[in-house]
């Protein structure tokens, strides 16, 4: 699965995310539905993926976030309609009326995921990291938290639920996590996904060592065998290399806007990028080829040595 930030603008103030509304160091950028469907045809046709995420900043209510669902339902329509196998939406909790508009476009229940993290289980750091004011668009913990219930209501099948390992015990962090999704799985989800990106870009309260991740990692597939775990590229070759076993989803690229080039390596600009790895990033295809040394069960990777 490919990350495309297709925006950067933001009305969130999330402490922990360099796209938070407060930010004037970064430089905005809005895709247009053109530079997009470019995008996508780099992901498909050079890098040979069929499997792409739409992340963009979490906007409230009103003009600019009709534009982009709108927007990104076009775009949903483009990449199915050229070939993508599976499509991850991720701009935030969605209200029933912006589902609907999902479910309008006709795609089959199981190839639209929805992702909703809640980032921390933990009520008193979900405050003080996500909860910068009433008018935060993450401020209700409870609703972010039963937002997928309605994606799974309006007859959606997918869906992606995450933490960022750092904010909190790693231990608690976990178990709520299996916790929600266990609870998702009874509600009607089939296809259950989680993401355990670790903090990159600053210093984390709670730090997840190496050994820990793995260990991390290892626990998860052990007791939710029936969940996909996805790493990104946040993570090292190396360290993907290891966990192949246990995970069912790998997430290369950039958390840039339109970073995806047709040669050479693409970009991590730190002025554009919701976190920074290094300024470069090897390409999708580059990382997959290195782990397929080991592995020839990559799904949605066609591309063949």
């Amino acid at each position: 699965m490919v990350p495309l930030y297709i925006s950067n603008y933001c009305d969130g103030s999330c402490q922990i995310c360099s796209l938070r509304k407060s930010n004037s160091k970064i430089q905005r950028i809005k895709g247009t539905i053109d530079q997009i469907t470019n995008q996508l045809q780099i992901i498909l046709e050079i890098e040979k993926i069929e499997c792409v995420s739409f992340v963009s900043g979490e906007l409230r209510p009103g003009h600019d976030r009709d534009v982009l669902i709108e927007n990104l339902c076009r775009c949903v329509q483009i990449a199915h309609s050229i070939g993508f196998k599976k499509i991850f939406v991720n701009v935030g909790e969605l209200s029933h009326n912006e589902i609907n508009k999902f479910r309008n476009l006709n795609l089959a229940s199981n190839s639209l995921i929805c992702s909703i993290f809640q980032e921390t289980y933990d009520n008193k750091l979900y405050d003080a990291f996500f909860n910068a004011g009433k008018e935060n668009l993450k401020s209700n913990y409870t609703s972010r938290r039963k937002a997928l219930n309605k994606w799974i209501e309006a007859g959606f099948t997918g869906v992606n639920l995450g933490i960022l390992l750092g904010l909190g015990p790693p231990k608690d962090e976990i178990e709520a996590l299996i916790h929600h999704a266990m609870e998702l799985r009874e509600y009607g989800a089939k296809e259950i996904v989680l993401s355990i990106p670790r903090i990159r870009g600053c210093a984390p309260p709670c730090p997840v060592s190496d050994e820990e991740f793995r260990s991390i990692v290892v626990s998860i597939a052990k007791i939710a065998p029936w969940a996909k775990i996805v790493i990104t590229t946040r993570e090292s070759t190396a360290m993907i290399r290891d966990l192949l076993p246990m995970i069912s989803i790998i997430s290369p690229g950039s958390s840039d806007v339109l970073a995806y080039t047709e040669s050479g390596k693409i970009p991590n600009n730190p002025l554009t990028s919701q976190f920074v790895i290094n300024k470069y990033r090897n390409r999708p295809s580059e990382v997959l080829n290195m782990l397929q040394l080991q592995n020839d069960r990559i799904k949605y990777y066609t591309q063949k040595e």
